[in-house]
């Protein structure tokens, strides 16, 4: 599965290139992100495999799969918590995004809300649900209205 493990990339000289400058770029913003979802993910990081996609959720080898947790949790067995790793893509414009807002005010709620948004969005991408869908359902709403112009009422 394209979505566990390290998966061995044949990239070009030019693409190996292009994944260390961005790790340069966004030193600081990885390791942001990765103290904002430390309880949720082992680690952040960037990958070769996105192409279209900002993120991904990988599994360790280890980790069984939704399905087979499941069926543990159908049955009332104890399931071991396995923490996956987000991987980021370094040339979507959305970490272009992120990178502006990390520049420019740390503090600005609207970072913490795109990083947790993506992390959701990750979440739904593996076949998972939000902690909390009725926040993430407010969150996007909110950016929704915000990128429309218009206010919430």
């Amino acid at each position: 599965s394209v979505s566990r493990g390290d998966l061995e990339m044949d990239l070009t000289e030019e693409e190996k290139t292009e994944q260390v400058d961005a790790g340069k770029k966004h030193e600081g913003l990885l390791e942001y992100i990765g103290r904002e979802l430390k309880d949720h993910v082992k680690e952040v990081r960037f990958s070769a495999r996105l192409k279209d996609s900002p993120c991904i959720l990988v599994s360790d080898e280890s980790d069984p799969g939704e399905a087979i947790k499941t069926i543990m949790k159908t049955m009332k067995k104890d399931v071991p918590e396995y923490k996956k790793t987000l991987e980021l893509n370094p040339g979507h414009p959305l970490i272009e995004i992120l990178q502006k807002f990390f520049d420019t005010d740390r503090s600005n709620p609207k970072l913490k809300n795109f990083i947790n948004i993506l992390f959701n969005l990750a979440i739904i991408s593996d076949g998972g649900r939000p902690d909390s869908p009725a926040e993430f359902g407010k969150k996007i709403t909110s950016l929704m209205f915000e990128i429309s112009g218009h206010t919430q009422e």
